[in-house]
Order: C-alpha cells, then structure tokens, then sequence
C-alpha cells in the first residue's frame, strides 16, 4: 500500500538523455501496479498560468471512476468545468454545477478556485490508490504552476500523491525557481530525490551499437568509436544516428 505522505521525483539531464522516456517508462510500469497517471507539460513562452495542471487534471479526469468526480462536483461544483470542459460531458454532468457554484470576477480569484478544486480532487483520487503526476518541461514552468506543486506538496498529507518533474539542467542556473522551491521543500522535510541523467560512456555506446547490428561489440569498435564522437554519449542523438545508418545502409 502506498504510503500517504507526498512524494517529489525530479529527472534532471541535457535535452536527449532521455528524461521523458523515463519518466513515461515510470507511469506505464505504475499503472500496471494499480496506480492513476495524469500528464502535463511546460511549454517554453507561451505564459499561461497553471496550464501544465490543467492539462494534467484533464488526464486525471479522463481516468478516474465516475464516483470520485461525481463527488467533487457535489462538494466543488463545476468551479473545474471552466477549465476542462469535458468534465461535464465526460461525467454526464449538465454543466449548471449541482454542488456550490464558484464565481470569479478576477484572475486572482479564478487561481485561487483552480488551485483548491485540484488540490480536492488529487486528495479523493489519492485516498485509495496512487496518484502520478508528471508535469515535463518543468524548466519552462510559471510561477503559478511551481506554487501548484509546493502547495501541493505541503498540504495534501492524506494523499498518495507522487509527483515527477522532468527539467534540462543546462537551464536551470542556481537563481532559477525551480531550484528555490526544492530548496524550500527539503528545507519542509518533503520527500524529495533527484535523478541526474547524463551521457552515455563509450562501453555504453558499444553496447548500444553491439545490439543494433548484431555483431559482438569487440567486432564493431570502429563503428563505436564514431558513434561515440559524433554524438557525445546522448541516447537521443546515437539512436538517430543508428538509424540514420540503418537506412543509408
């Protein structure tokens, strides 16, 4: 059973070390044990406040029995429904809200009913099964998004919540945000680790190339040596190097 205490993963590495690979190899191996997966991801400028969580609370929604939605909606109302429209035609809902109705009249207040109908709804999906949430990109996040996570991370000490954050380290400095806020969760005793990804070593190229083209990797140390040189160890660039040769013969 998993344990009801919040749980922060971040996959840190250069773009091709296979960051996001990892991170979805993780929820495929995790919902065969049981567990409800939802996605999000961080595009770089487009500003858009929360919008990896909404994408990912979508996914969430998609996934989970009926009862639990149906059990927000009745303690939230459809405060949610403004951002995933689905919800209401998903769930059969009629988009009138059958619980309290949230209205807004300002940015401000329309984050704050964002952030708690999430933090509700991740605390009743996570009361009985594990909750993965990974968010991509998270380099690219804004503020608001980064204070989805600490809060959540702080207050939702009932959940079985497990969230994954992939970022390139290579930009992220040490006065980035992302950086603040692990400092600030480690310095709250959240469960908090760190997977480094870095390149691969030559032996680890050789055994790559060995198993591509099906020769021991003693036999084929010319091709490893090139693919070594020409793609630096990046797992992205040496299997589209491989492939490149594959086709060109």
């Amino acid at each position: 059973e998993a344990e009801r205490t919040p749980q922060l993963v971040t996959i840190a590495g250069e773009p091709g070390m296979g960051k996001t690979t990892l991170a979805a190899w993780a929820a495929r191996e995790l919902q065969i044990q049981g567990a409800t997966v939802a996605f999000g991801r961080c595009d770089e400028g487009l500003g858009a406040s929360f919008r990896p969580w909404i994408e990912a609370v979508g996914h969430l929604v998609e996934h989970l029995p009926a009862e639990v939605v149906e059990a927000h909606v009745a303690e939230r109302g459809d405060s949610l429904a403004r951002w995933i429209p689905t919800l209401s035609a998903d769930r059969g809902l009629d988009g009138s809200g059958s619980g309290p109705q949230t209205e807004s009249s300002d940015a401000a207040s329309d984050r704050f009913v964002l952030l708690g109908a999430v933090t509700d709804l991740l605390e009743r999906a996570g009361s009985d099964r594990l909750v993965v949430v990974i968010l991509d990109d998270v380099q690219w996040a804004d503020a608001a998004t980064l204070r989805m996570i600490e809060l959540l991370m702080l207050s939702c000490d009932q959940c079985c919540l497990l969230f994954i954050g992939a970022y390139r380290d290579n930009e992220v400095s040490a006065a980035h945000p992302l950086i603040a806020l692990r400092d600030k969760l480690r310095a709250r005793e959240v469960r908090l680790s760190t997977l480094l990804l870095r390149p691969l070593s030559e032996a680890q190229v050789a055994q790559m190339v060995a198993a591509t083209v099906r020769v021991a990797a003693p036999d084929c140390a010319p091709l490893t040596r090139i693919c070594y040189t020409k793609t630096a160890g990046n797992p992205f660039f040496l299997n589209q190097f491989l492939a490149t040769l594959n086709e060109t013969g």
